[in-house]
């Protein structure tokens, strides 16, 4: 798949619940092995999906005899973020960034060996942050220029 998020998609469409295994993931194209893609197991899992507040009132025996059963989730998170962020090189007195694109991560959770839930978390950013600071561009350039000339920094 790549860095495609159409190609991303249309895979992620074709995950069909309680009957797509970890073996029909990887036919569809995903790679669970692929070292950007967080992976956890049991507990962490369900701590990821619903917070710590999932086991705040669980007494302590409770949640030992549940232990077993949360051991046979996996969640696999796979990010992708495809932005482009604008940033002015010189300034005299306010640096405008502007960040625009998506920021989407795709949960699939596995019971044994079988998707139960696969959801994304999809948020399209269009942010502009201005930063205000009196010839601080220029001081910036500068300083770049003095460390590649072989002058010293103050």
């Amino acid at each position: 798949m790549g860095n495609d998020r159409e190609k991303l998609v249309e895979a992620f469409d074709k995950i069909e619940r309680n009957k797509t295994t970890r073996k029909g993931l990887e036919a569809i194209g995903f790679d669970l092995g692929a070292p950007n893609i967080q992976v956890f197991v049991g507990v962490p899992a369900f701590r990821e999906l619903f917070g710590q507040e999932a086991f705040r009132n669980m007494a302590g025996n409770e949640f030992d005899k549940r232990l077993p059963e949360y051991n046979r989730y996996t969640l696999y998170q796979i990010p992708f973020k495809q932005t482009l962020v604008t940033s002015d090189r010189i300034y005299l007195n306010k640096k405008v960034t502007t960040t625009v694109g998506w920021d989407i991560v795709y949960s699939i959770v596995l019971h044994d060996d079988v998707v139960v839930y696969n959801a994304p978390r999809a948020v399209f950013l269009d942010q502009t942050q201005v930063d205000k600071a009196f010839l601080q561009g220029l001081l910036a350039v500068f300083g770049e220029l003095s460390g590649a000339l072989g002058f010293a920094r103050p």
